[in-house]
């Protein structure tokens, strides 16, 4: 049975995942897609990302409020990639941590994004080219994804007024601890990964991790920025922890088996490429084959089969290596 979201939020269902941690998992088509989290940590609170709109970053410092009575003294980012940061200025007030590689790698996006910025009519054109590939397209789980990344594109649109780019101020090498009244925080930077380095938060002793986009659950992994052998490294070390209940960036809240099933995506994936080359199937052919089941029935934030194919092509040829 599906959780039960333990407060109203347009955005998130907030599921309690033990007493004072909660997970709050993104509604789909609610015009954003990563996943966060609330810990209360006993006299702080701690939160885990943020969204990838102010909006709907102060939706989420409400729920943390109404769950812990009290504002957020710390804010951690998991990784680099937007859609989990640009919420980051409506938690100023708090201590906002990650990695150092982390931050690195936010910092080049963020001055891809203040470029961006000088140029909203841009974000107009990409929302209009969306509107006709959906007007075009056939295949209905197809059109799902597009309605919704227009729903995220109009979500930008609208808060481009107020948008202030907002880098983490605390960070951190190799692991962190975070102690309060009530529980500690365990935050240890993973290196490359999904990214070029992945911040991980464990409650020690109560079998919880949030692992932010090193887990894709019943959802197809975005892989464009990722170190797939490293990746797969790190979810097979995951499925030896003593934790029972995993967190991810995307998708619902999971457990060892979520873990499996995503690694087996990484390596279908990379096998279908693989062959392809081998049998020197171009890419464009590649891309109108259906993938494998349970995976061609996984919901998509975008489209994230082409996305893969399309880095992964070159990725496994040797033109375009990551590190």
């Amino acid at each position: 049975m599906k959780p039960k979201s333990i407060i109203d939020n347009e955005y998130f269902e907030l599921i309690a995942v033990a007493d004072g941690v909660y997970a709050a998992i993104v509604i789909e088509g609610s015009g954003t897609i990563g996943n966060a989290g609330i810990v209360d940590l006993g006299t702080k609170t701690l939160v885990f990302d943020t969204s990838e709109s102010p909006t709907i970053a102060a939706s989420l410092r409400l729920a943390v409020i109404q769950l812990t009575g009290r504002p957020p003294s710390y804010l951690v980012n998991s990784h680099a990639h937007h859609d989990h940061w640009l919420g980051n200025q409506v938690f100023k007030d708090a201590v906002i941590i990650t990695a150092f590689d982390t931050w690195h790698q936010m910092q080049a996006f963020a001055e891809d994004m203040r470029e961006d910025l000088q140029h909203p009519e841009a974000f107009q054109f990409d929302l209009k080219e969306l509107e006709k590939r959906l007007r075009s397209e056939v295949n209905l789980q197809v059109q799902e994804a597009i309605r919704n990344s227009m729903r995220r594109m109009q979500q930008t649109i609208d808060d481009l007024p107020v948008l202030e780019i907002t880098l983490p101020d605390l960070l951190f090498e190799g692991s962190m601890q975070l102690s309060g009244s009530r529980r500690n925080a365990h935050l240890s930077a993973a290196g490359a990964g999904h990214t070029d380095c992945d911040v991980i938060l464990q409650l020690p002793g109560e079998g919880i991790a949030f692992i932010g986009d090193l887990g894709f659950f019943n959802r197809q992994p975005f892989m464009a920025d990722c170190h797939p052998e490293v990746w797969m490294s790190l979810i097979e070390e995951m499925m030896d922890w003593d934790v029972q209940t995993f967190i991810p960036g995307h998708g619902p809240v999971g457990t060892k088996k979520d873990l499996a099933l995503e690694l087996q995506y990484l390596v279908m994936i990379q096998e279908l490429v693989q062959k392809a080359l081998q049998a020197e199937i171009p890419l464009e052919t590649l891309l109108q084959q259906r993938l494998p089941a349970p995976f061609d029935s996984w919901s998509a934030d975008g489209l994230p089969k082409e996305g893969n194919l399309r880095f992964l092509y070159p990725y496994l040829s040797g033109q375009n290596r990551n590190g």
